[in-house]
């Protein structure tokens, strides 16, 4: 049997057809890690994020490297209220975590970084004292 250039045209919508199955099944097989479940609501109340990350510009944390920890020191703790710490991982949503502080010792809270591999984190802290709020964000790479 000899092929003819009707019978090209239908190969080649048959082998198109077959790699857009393969892509379809491929993007299947990715899960899609969102940064936060609730974003709606967060995008909501991200005035008050402005605020709060406004506020801690006069303010800021300072990140210290030790071994395998890694040492926050916070300004002016006389009113402190109580952190959260939240180490965000943007490959992998399964490798945050998260701590809350609730005393400090000497302004100082020191995070073992042993539960954590390797990578790129995003440091998110959020604090407070008795008069506001302050939130500050940090790109740590984790060796």
């Amino acid at each position: 049997m000899k092929l003819h250039w009707g019978h090209y045209i239908i190969l080649s919508f048959v082998f198109f057809a077959a790699f857009i199955l393969y892509l379809v099944y491929r993007s299947s097989q990715y899960t899609v890690d969102l940064v936060s479940e609730d974003y709606y609501q967060r995008e909501l109340d991200f005035q008050q994020q402005l605020d709060k990350m406004n506020n801690a510009a006069s303010h800021k944390v300072q990140l210290h490297w030790s071994d395998s920890t890694l040492i926050l020191e916070f300004p002016d703790t006389t009113d402190f209220d109580g952190a959260h710490l939240r180490f965000m991982r943007p490959s992998d949503s399964r490798l945050d975590r998260k701590w809350m502080v609730a005393d400090l010792q000497h302004a100082r809270k020191i995070v073992p970084l042993s539960s954590l591999k390797t990578g790129l984190y995003t440091l998110s802290i959020e604090w407070s004292d008795t008069r506001k709020a302050y939130y500050q964000e940090e790109q740590i790479m984790i060796p």
